[in-house]
């Protein structure tokens, strides 16, 4: 059975780190398909070296964000645990919205990898 107050307070103190980093995660995979669409539509073609870089800082982030959902994902099963319990607290469904949240980022930064190949 799972504590509900203390998961409570474990929650509301990792909350504010999951929030900035899903907002930075964001940021800096925005930046790089960014980058990427930069180097397919630049006239001569890609360069190689750039479009390379792109595909190692988007396979960095893919594994930052994998390492995100596995070291978060057990707080996140115990707060999906209360659901119909009669001491359900909103901030655990907050979590787990903003947790689900980083599995399209996974999506988009392997999809950046991909298309970045030569």
């Amino acid at each position: 059975m799972t504590d509900v107050p203390e998961l409570s307070k474990t929650i509301q103190s990792v909350s504010s780190f999951l929030g900035l980093q899903l907002a930075l995660i964001t940021l800096f995979t925005s930046e790089l398909a960014r980058r990427l669409a930069d180097e397919h539509s630049r006239i001569g073609g890609p360069r190689e070296g750039s479009v390379k870089a792109v595909k190692r800082s988007a396979w960095i982030l893919f594994a930052v964000t994998s390492a995100a959902v596995l070291i978060q994902a057990p707080l996140v099963w115990q707060a999906f645990s209360t659901c119909c319990t009669g001491s359900y607290r909103p901030i655990l469904w907050s979590f787990v919205l903003v947790w689900v949240l980083l599995v399209p980022l996974l999506l988009w930064q392997s999809s950046i990898a991909w298309n970045s190949r030569n």
